[in-house]
């Protein structure tokens, strides 16, 4: 695997099969950590410019600016001048998008747990007094009418004949 992502080997390859080259490209940035990535757009967008420059400038580089000149790497320093910049934009947009996103879900995250624990609270508090509720209330039988009431109060009202009773276990 650590030979498809060698630099060399996609130098060549994007010479003779620019896809496949451009493939290989992407299958480096993808294997390699964060830095390395940025390095290779840079070194392509050099090394286009470079071979660029010896191609219209007459600059005599022994044996290197006549392997140049001979051959067409016109075509080849463009495209490595494009794919650098083209990496260079891309990466940072991804960059940047990504960084908007984290600290969105970020926020979005701080923001669904204080909201949780606003309703955790406040059902807390429900909580506690239906129990304080549940601890005063008695079944007191109505003496006018003989039905049974749940009364959590001193003086409550009969469900049934609606009359006022009182709660003789109230603190």
């Amino acid at each position: 695997m650590i030979i498809l992502a060698n630099i060399f080997l996609i130098l060549i390859v994007l010479y003779f099969i620019p896809f496949l080259g451009i493939c290989l490209f992407i299958f480096r940035k993808f294997y390699y950590k964060n830095h390395q990535r940025k390095f290779d757009n840079y070194l392509f967008l050099i090394i286009g410019l470079f071979i660029f420059i010896i191609n219209k400038v007459n600059i005599s580089i022994p044996y290197l600016s006549s392997i140049i000149k001979t051959t067409n790497f016109l075509n080849y320093s463009k495209r490595l001048i494009i794919l650098g910049v083209i990496f260079i934009i891309i990466d940072y947009l991804a960059k940047n998008i990504l960084g908007n996103m984290t600290n969105f879900v970020k926020n979005y995250i701080n923001e669904s747990e204080q909201q949780d624990l606003k309703i955790k609270a406040k059902n807390d508090l429900i909580m506690q007094e239906k129990r304080e509720k549940a601890k005063n209330t008695t079944y007191i039988k109505c003496p006018y009418c003989g039905a049974d009431n749940l009364i959590s109060e001193k003086i409550g009202i009969c469900n049934y004949c609606r009359r006022k009773i009182t709660n003789q276990k109230e603190n």
